[in-house]
């Protein structure tokens, strides 16, 4: 994600379990963050996001749940995110291989909507971007195209090297 925000020029920060708090609110780590219009510095000295300090909300809240607390994901941060006024949050399931968007309406209370997926896709309107699960695995997407991350492009390149070496056997 960070290599993609940085080539289309746009400002974000993301981080993974980073504390997080909220002014009055328990302390907590999410898998991952997002927040709008904060620059992603390169040696990011940050131990946590505090909100009164940086004078602003998270964005955008990812969360995979793993063997873990299925009521805690999808039952209590859904009003906990909502309550905070976190405008997305999604949830990774991984046994099931599913996602649950989450997103708050423009106006009204606060309170998350589902987020429909639309040909197998939830949109993120936080990121500019798809989120689906392909093959068992949580994957973005920037209109048709996948965000690859460098793992996945390495090995795609091992792949082609290997095609070439056998074809010129």
């Amino acid at each position: 994600l960070t290599l993609h925000f940085g080539a289309i020029k746009r400002v974000i920060y993301l981080a993974e379990e980073m504390s997080v708090l909220y002014p009055g609110e328990q302390p907590f780590a999410p898998d991952v963050l997002a927040v709008l219009g904060v620059p992603q510095p390169e040696d990011d000295e940050r131990m946590a996001w505090v909100v009164v300090e940086e004078n602003k909300g998270l964005d955008l809240v990812i969360e995979v749940l793993h063997r873990g607390d299925r009521d805690k994901d999808l039952v209590t941060n859904v009003e906990r995110y909502a309550r905070l006024g976190i405008p997305e949050y999604f949830v990774f399931d991984r046994a099931r291989e599913k996602i649950h968007g989450f997103r708050l309406p423009a106006e009204g209370p606060r309170k998350y909507r589902r987020i429909v997926p639309q040909f197998g896709r939830h949109s993120s309107e936080v990121l500019g971007l798809d989120i689906t699960v392909v093959s068992g695995k949580f994957k973005f997407f920037y209109g048709m195209a996948e965000l690859i991350g460098s793992a996945d492009l390495i090995g795609r390149l091992e792949g082609m090297v290997e095609s070439l070496e056998a074809k010129a056997d």
